[in-house]
């Protein structure tokens, strides 16, 4: 009987962690011209000049690192929803062995 209150917390967490990674995704949201300044920033911080080839090489880097982040992201969010879903699975499974007995 005490396990019922541990599988709605296990839901819950799963849950919020599904919502928790969909708001990391809003959150990290920038228009694609203020994320073309932060990179040039990055890029002249590092003393690449504009124009040059090691600045355009920076410039590279810097969307593939933004390219990655959003990959892991969208990952986590969609573990989070597997997660999630084999936790109600499994909860309705309990729930019916309960009630055969």
């Amino acid at each position: 009987m005490s396990k019922a209150p541990q599988d709605h917390i296990v839901i819950r967490r799963l849950s919020a962690g599904t919502m928790f990674a969909g708001l990391l995704i809003l959150t990290g949201c920038q228009t694609p011209e203020q994320e073309r300044y932060a990179d040039l920033d990055t890029c002249s911080g590092m003393g690449a000049q504009y124009g040059s080839s090691s600045h355009t090489a920076c410039m590279l880097q810097q969307q593939q690192r933004r390219d990655d982040a959003q990959l892991r992201t969208l990952e986590s969010a969609r573990l989070s929803q597997i997660m999630a879903e084999d936790a109600r699975r499994q909860h309705e499974r309990m729930r019916r062995e309960r009630r055969r007995d």
